[in-house]
């Protein structure tokens, strides 16, 4: 930074493969919200002009270790901003919420499409479960513009249409390929796939929420500027003199207690 002085920086926080992180605490904390806290920081220090952070609908209630990451990496950027403003801070910080992209890194549409290939069976977690989709090249297109409309501390997320039934998903694949689901797995035609009910894994969703507070502004039908409802708090100082100091020393009970402090909801499994 001190080097090259970027004007803009995205940060992806990139931990994001939600049954990895679920038994890797100390680094989905560490990668996710302390880098996030540092860079933040670093910003303010030198000067870079925007600052966008890239967040998840799973940072809204969250219930997985992913979720919790990014919703505490938001209050981050938060309280270090409101802690800035009295002082000679000049970046513009935005956050960006958004679902899964199709074929990225960890989609899971490379796998159905590997199981309906190979002959089945196609593993599902659970029969009603949904999610948001959307391009590689929609959702990169988006996050670039949206920085045209940040002004101080913006929280955007985007406009990703309705959510799609997974059994949906892999019936559109398997058409694709000219080939039979037995959804209900009680057909005797050996020519069908099977699907297999896996169950939700742990800290899974049914469904993923990407507004959780009120819509401000609509920009282009596409992106959302909604409330930032957390408050003006000293996380960056716990975060600073008590947080980082018992992830170093690798006490994960003083850790857990002060990340409840402000994700009260949140159930450690």
């Amino acid at each position: 930074l001190s080097e090259l002085k970027p004007d803009i920086i995205y940060h992806s926080a990139a931990y994001k493969h939600l049954n990895l992180m679920e038994n890797n605490f100390y680094e989905v904390i560490n990668n996710n919200l302390i880098s996030t806290y540092n860079l933040t920081k670093l910003s303010i220090q030198h000067k870079v002009k925007n600052f966008i952070f890239i967040s998840t609908d799973k940072a809204v209630n969250p219930k997985s270790m992913l979720g919790l990451s990014k919703n505490l990496a938001e209050k981050a950027i938060s309280s270090i901003y409101h802690n800035s403003i009295s002082k000679d801070n000049s970046t513009i910080f935005s956050i960006v919420r958004f679902g899964n992209v199709f074929s990225s890194d960890g989609s899971v549409i490379p796998l159905f499409k590997s199981q309906i290939l190979s002959g089945g069976p196609v593993t599902i977690t659970h029969p009603k479960v949904e999610r948001y989709f959307m391009s590689i090249y929609e959702a990169t297109n988006l996050v670039l513009e949206s920085v045209n409309y940040a002004k101080n501390l913006n929280l955007f997320t985007l406009n990703m249409g309705e959510q799609i039934k997974i059994i949906n998903l892999v019936k559109n694949i398997a058409d694709k390929y000219n080939v039979e689901i037995d959804f209900n797995n009680n057909s005797t035609d050996t020519n069908k796939i099977k699907i297999q009910y896996t169950g939700l894994n742990k800290g899974e969703k049914l469904s993923e929420e990407l507004i959780d507070t009120k819509i401000i502004k609509n920009f282009n039908d596409r992106i959302y500027e909604i409330e930032i409802s957390y408050p003006e708090s000293n996380f960056s100082d716990d975060i600073e003199n008590y947080l980082i100091p018992s992830l170093n020393k690798g006490d994960l009970n003083s850790s857990i207690k002060i990340i409840e402090k402000y994700c009260k909801d949140f159930k450690f499994h």
